[in-house]
């Protein structure tokens, strides 16, 4: 009996500490691009208000997806101008989306803090690539994934409701287009060698 009391007690006690411990390092919720969307739904009554907080979910995927690929090109490419774009794109697309995490929260609008499977699928496809066909692949991704996101985000420059999330999104297209001109030199150069 003394030896049950005993395990039930240190039990208890693990779990408590367990729990301080999780609080006090911060553990936040995990959340899916899914999750997000039905989050803002649930928040926001207007359509516009849902469009607005689709766009800031659309750009948590694209960064979070180019954050992961940047940081594989500086471990895989086998250039240096690889290996600088990449340093270059993990950069940009990190403080973009630290500016990205600030405005989501003063908008109280839920955004991913996980990669999608789309953006998972991209890095996987890339990862089992190397040498010559990794640089090729990675900068030609690289063109056709800035070229997205900036019809995106010149989309929302001029269509999105809220004043705030306009003009961020109008900020950021300085930021991808020197990102796109520096993908599409890097592409110039390999298929010059």
């Amino acid at each position: 009996m003394k030896t049950k009391i005993k395990t039930v007690l240190i039990y208890n006690t693990l779990m408590l500490v367990l729990a301080f411990g999780l609080v006090a390092c911060g553990v936040q919720e995990i959340y899916t691009k899914d999750t997000s969307e039905e989050q803002n739904d649930e928040k926001f009554d207007k359509r516009k208000d849902r469009r607005d907080a689709q766009f800031l979910v659309n750009a948590a995927e694209i960064y979070m997806e180019e954050i992961g690929l940047a940081k594989l090109a500086q471990e895989k490419g086998t250039t240096s101008p690889i290996k600088e774009l990449g340093r270059t794109m993990e950069q940009d697309h990190q403080n973009s989306q630290d500016e990205l995490t600030s405005l989501a929260k003063r908008k109280k609008i839920t955004i991913p803090n996980t990669i999608t499977d789309q953006g998972d699928d991209s890095y996987r496809l890339l990862h089992q690539k190397t040498g010559d066909d990794f640089n090729e692949s990675y900068v030609k991704l690289m063109v056709e994934k800035h070229e997205d996101a900036i019809s995106l985000f010149d989309k929302a420059s001029d269509k999105c409701k809220d004043k705030q999330i306009r003009e961020w999104a109008g900020s950021k297209l300085v930021v991808l287009r020197r990102d796109l001109a520096a993908a599409n030199n890097c592409l110039t150069q390999l298929e010059n060698d």
